[in-house]
């Protein structure tokens, strides 16, 4: 369940890459969803992405690798209806939203564990990630399937993201109204992926 590498060229600038195709990212098929919401909440499509999408995690991760920006923007849907994580390098111009611009740097708090960000009153840095803060990322990821691709946190300001999640850590995000054939079970994942102890997330 990863996007697969086909080809690439390293000889010259710029560096090319070609990657297999697939029909859309995850988050633009889960709000092409929103037009019928029960139809994908009620199937075991949902549970089938969130496997899909944690098999793909699991064999970067065994493989010494950690995904820097994981999230449904960066999840393709395949033509036959496959999830793979990837990441095309688009999202940041496709979704600048769900991006907080730090200098010529944007970082997706949203979906960053309150660890891999060191924040202050006037600086925000991002540290190393980790497997663990991919495994919150992941959590985010699978609240983004349950509300079908809704922004984290889409009242709270970016600061006050920063000042909740990240400093304070007072503030997980609900279990999305919808209801689905597996949504409580896959809250309840989401909420173990969102353990503040690093160390204890699955």
């Amino acid at each position: 369940n990863i996007l697969r590498l086909l080809g690439r060229c390293l000889e010259s600038d710029p560096f090319l890459l070609i990657l297999e195709d697939s029909s859309m990212d995850l988050k633009a098929y889960l709000l092409q969803k929103r037009e019928e919401p029960e139809a994908f909440l009620q199937s075991g499509t949902p549970l089938q992405f969130a496997c899909g999408i944690a098999s793909g995690l699991d064999h970067m991760h065994k493989n010494n690798f950690v995904h820097v920006d994981l999230a449904a923007r960066n999840c393709v849907v395949s033509r036959e209806g496959t999830v793979k994580v990837g990441d095309y390098g688009t999202a940041i111009q496709a979704y600048k939203d769900d991006y907080y611009a730090v200098g010529d740097v944007a970082v997706p708090i949203r979906w960053s564990a309150p660890e891999s960000l060191h924040c202050t009153d006037i600086a925000l840095e991002a540290k190393e990630l980790t497997r663990e803060a991919n495994v919150w990322s992941y959590g985010v990821l699978l609240w983004e399937l349950l509300s079908l691709g809704a922004l984290p946190y889409e009242t709270l300001g970016d600061e006050e993201v920063l000042r909740r999640v990240v400093t304070r850590r007072d503030l997980i995000l609900q279990r999305p109204k919808a209801g689905g054939a597996h949504a409580d079970r896959i809250y309840r994942v989401a909420t173990w992926c969102w353990n503040e102890a690093a160390s204890e997330r699955p």
